[in-house]
């Protein structure tokens, strides 16, 4: 003989109640009445025993509804300014939560005839860039694309100390943590993506690998930057230059790569202002070798 086993949860302790299933009719059941307060009862399980001998099951979570994220590309910041290379960059960043996708339109020059000189698009996932970190976007620091540390928005460290030594610091933090803020046109992630593009791939065994059609329109530009930071190891580093008025930092790493990176007062970390692979005017004061 097979039972029905039915329970009314309005009770401090549950009530408990068996109905006899009809026979030939699987599945086939009436929800009884519970015998002390009259509601409906539920449905819980099946037996032979006249009474069910286990506990009662704790009752079923109730149904979330998923929640659909918005399949848009919302406006995060845009702006244009003149740059070293192009004295015209525009830029538009965009957010899509249902791709998961940060997008950086970059377009270089004067729009003529409905074309751009170039046009850049890259690509990152949507928590690269924390949102509301204050009311000046440029300086809003991005997540590394493949964090090591507790810090998620430090890129690169390398010990200034371990090459100078305590006493030639010359005002100069011992550890150097570096960031990447959105910047603009002269500065930071944009300015890298406008004028240095291309040489950022440019990184000797450094190379993040990227397939011929998708040297600038893929994530792998974005994972480049940090990956070509390994140039400025401690150990691989061959000059640094230190202005200790505007707090910056000119290094000179392996395979011809140079970095330029300054601090701003209340900022936890440097910041890049610049990576390129060619030589330039020094800056500020010669601290090492």
């Amino acid at each position: 003989m097979a039972y029905n086993y039915f329970v009314c949860r309005k009770h401090p302790i549950a009530v408990k109640f068996a109905v006899q299933q009809t026979p030939g009719i699987p599945g086939a059941y009436a929800s009884p009445m519970c015998p002390t307060c009259g509601k409906t009862m539920e449905k819980y399980s099946e037996g032979v025993a006249a009474q069910d001998p286990f506990p009662v099951p704790p009752p079923l979570p109730a149904a979330v509804a998923a929640v659909a994220m918005p399949n848009v590309d919302q406006a995060v910041y845009s702006g244009n300014g003149p740059n070293g290379n192009h004295p015209h960059v525009t830029w538009a960043i965009t957010r899509n939560l249902a791709k998961r996708e940060l997008r950086i339109n970059i377009n270089l020059g004067q729009q003529m005839g409905g074309a751009w000189q170039r046009q850049l698009t890259f690509r990152a996932d949507v928590d690269t860039l924390a949102m509301a970190q204050g009311p000046n976007i440029a300086n809003w620091w991005l997540t590394s694309p493949m964090p090591n540390n507790a810090d998620h928005d430090r890129w690169h460290r390398f010990d200034l100390q371990a090459l100078v030594g305590p006493g030639n610091l010359g005002g100069a933090p011992a550890i150097i943590d570096i960031g990447v803020k959105l910047g603009n046109s002269v500065f930071g992630l944009i300015h890298l993506l406008a004028e240095h593009a291309d040489s950022l791939r440019n990184l000797g065994d450094f190379t993040v690998d990227t397939s011929p059609h998708q040297i600038t329109n893929s994530y792998g530009t974005i994972v480049a930057i940090q990956s070509g930071l390994q140039r400025f190891d401690t150990a691989r580093i061959q000059q640094v230059n230190y202005d200790a008025i505007q707090n910056k930092l000119q290094i000179r790493g392996s395979d011809g790569g140079f970095l330029v990176i300054r601090r701003s007062p209340g900022d936890p970390r440097y910041a890049i202002t610049t990576i390129y692979n060619m030589n330039r005017p020094a800056i500020g004061q010669q601290i090492y070798p």
